[in-house]
Order: C-alpha cells, then sequence, then structure tokens
C-alpha cells in the first residue's frame, strides 16, 4: 500500500503496487458490516462489473 487516495461513507480506496509485475492498481476497501442489504447486494455486482472489465 503506497497511500490512501480518498475516502467515503463506505470505505477507502488505496493506491498498491502489485509485487510480481510493479504494476500500480486502485484498491476498494468497503466495510459491508455498516451495509443494508440492499447497499451490500449493490457492492457485490459493482465488485462483478469493475471484475469483467
Amino acid at each position: 500500500v503506497h497511500k490512501l487516495l480518498g475516502k467515503g461513507s463506505y470505505g477507502k480506496v488505496y493506491k498498491v503496487e502489485r509485487t510480481s509485475d510493479e504494476q500500480f492498481y486502485a484498491l476498494k476497501e468497503t466495510d459491508l458490516g455498516s451495509l443494508s442489504h440492499l447497499e451490500r447486494m449493490d457492492a457485490v455486482n459493482e465488485v462483478r462489473l469493475l471484475v469483467s472489465i
């Protein structure tokens, strides 16, 4: 983890580096415990969308 890029109501985004190829990425950390069922489902859908691109 290199640094915190931002934070919002549901979590934080960090700048991270993958050691195998030294590429930089954004890592989103979400506190699912504080979310309602509908918000959790939205978070899961967001993950699925991001994985597909």
